[in-house]
């Protein structure tokens, strides 16, 4: 290969890295978009990860404290999430 080969290699790869980039870019903003709504798609599945993790509720409270670890993992979906489950236990 010679240096205008190697030189455009180059330049292909960073238009593919910036490329790759603007597409995460897009994609967090569209999933931060959603959030206005009900709490966005971070929340899908959310219901069905908990019914999953009460099943370990008395080691995770022994291990975190009482209901320390819906808070954890409450935390890990956002506020809206928590501020709407937390007023309604």
């Amino acid at each position: 290969m010679d240096n205008i080969e190697v030189t455009k290699a180059i330049g292909y790869l960073v238009v593919a890295i910036g490329a790759i980039g603007a597409l995460g870019t897009a994609a967090f903003g569209l999933v931060d978009a959603t959030k206005s709504y009900c709490g966005g798609v971070s929340n899908v599945g959310f219901g069905d990860l908990m019914a999953v993790l009460k099943r370990f509720a008395a080691a995770l409270d022994q291990a975190l404290g009482v209901n320390e670890w819906r808070t954890v993992v409450q935390a890990h979906v956002g506020q809206r999430t928590s501020r709407r489950r937390s007023s309604s236990r």
